[in-house]
């Protein structure tokens, strides 16, 4: 678990204890390690499978102990001696061996990547109905969710999908709205009544009185506005500033798209196929949201135009925060053939990028800031 260790250079002490079940005193290199990982008399195994939880955690300026575990796991070492090590590494940035270890692809180190995408809001909904029908009693044959109404339960997904698809997330929302709608229950219920009401042997569970909407907006309500009103606050003005940029994008985006809808009805000769080659071309990869943000920024005063690898820094640190959200783009053919293909390294200009927030609680948060309000009430 990286969340224990504060630097990668802790992370070979924290490997050594936990094979050799004892504590490293004296200096430890890089060479004590890897005779850890190799086969000889003291190890018999025919592999050792090292997992990082959490490795985003230990990525520093300094990445010498990361590179060389890499270079372990990869196909370089061809000696006799050659570590067997499987190295698993899970971080919550999707592109993170690119971005923090470049001496991996220029070595021709290319790890294998299995992205994860965010729960939809459907997936979401199906965790939750499946758990509250399995609190029914085997006797009870039908699929009716009891407890929870289905809007509930489909607005609590669409919240919990839209700001990062974390299942967690939509369990720590029912759960604060299960407790606001009980609490107003017992406020409203004779306590006669509530007696038999909550006694399970005179009220079935499909019988109780069901948590309804509101008491999911209110709770989204209240944890969704504080939650971004945090997120924003201690931004700086330029990370600001590039946000007013992508809803600008965003919107010249969407509305190319409209014209593009209209224009192919007007077109009987538009084949199916080349109206989805239109849509996708309207994908914000960061190439072209990059292009228009040097475009728009030429409009206006006083402002210091970033450089491309300045921009994508601060890209990277808003997509750390779950302030956007970077995808790949056409991720169901691109990444298993880039994945597939060794040769070929992911970068900045196959990704997407997406506001994770909603536009009118970002602008409600910069209202007062003259320079933000004059880009996002531009023209795009």
């Amino acid at each position: 678990n990286c969340m224990s260790i504060n630097s990668p250079t802790e992370l070979f002490k924290e490997i050594y204890q936990n094979i050799t079940g004892s504590s490293y005193r004296c200096q430890l290199d890089n060479q004590n390690i890897y005779n850890l990982f190799t086969k000889n008399s003291k190890n018999s195994c025919d592999m050792n499978i090292l997992i990082l939880d959490e490795m985003d955690n230990i990525i520093t300026k300094s990445q010498q102990s990361l590179f060389e575990l890499f270079t372990w796991a990869s196909d370089i070492i061809q000696t006799e001696n050659k570590p067997n090590i499987l190295l698993i590494g899970i971080a919550n940035s999707l592109n993170l061996t690119d971005r923090f270890l470049p001496r991996l692809r220029a070595n021709c180190i290319n790890p294998k990547l299995v992205s994860f995408l965010p729960y939809t809001a459907d997936q979401i909904k199906s965790v939750i109905s499946n758990k509250l029908i399995s609190l029914q009693p085997s006797s009870i044959k039908n699929n009716s969710i009891p407890i929870v109404h289905p809007a509930a339960i489909q607005f609590c997904s669409k919240k919990a999908a839209v700001t990062n698809g974390d299942l967690r997330r939509a369990f720590d929302i029912m759960y604060s709205s299960l407790n606001l709608f009980q609490e107003n229950l017992f406020k409203s219920t004779d306590i006669e009544d509530l007696k038999i009401l909550l006694d399970s042997s005179i009220t079935p569970l499909d019988k109780l009185p069901k948590m309804t909407i509101t008491s999911v907006v209110k709770v989204c309500s209240q944890s969704f506005n504080a939650n971004f009103d945090l997120k924003l606050k201690p931004l700086t003005i330029q990370q600001k500033m590039i946000l007013a940029f992508l809803f600008k994008h965003e919107e010249k985006t969407e509305a190319e798209l409209q014209k593009s809808k209209l224009k192919s009805k007007t077109n009987a000769n538009l084949t199916s196929n080349t109206i989805k080659t239109t849509l996708s071309a309207n994908d914000i990869s960061l190439k072209s949201f990059f292009e228009y943000y040097i475009e728009k920024c030429k409009d206006l005063d006083h402002v210091t135009l970033l450089k491309r690898s300045e921009f994508l820094e601060i890209i990277s640190s808003l997509d750390n925060q779950g302030i956007v959200n970077l995808s790949m783009i056409g991720v169901t053919t691109s990444t298993s053939n880039l994945i597939k293909n060794r040769n070929v390294s992911l970068n900045f200009d196959n990704y997407k990028i997406t506001p994770s927030l909603p536009k009118h609680e970002f602008i409600k948060n910069v209202s007062d800031i003259v320079l933000l309000k004059k880009i996002i009430y531009s023209s795009f």
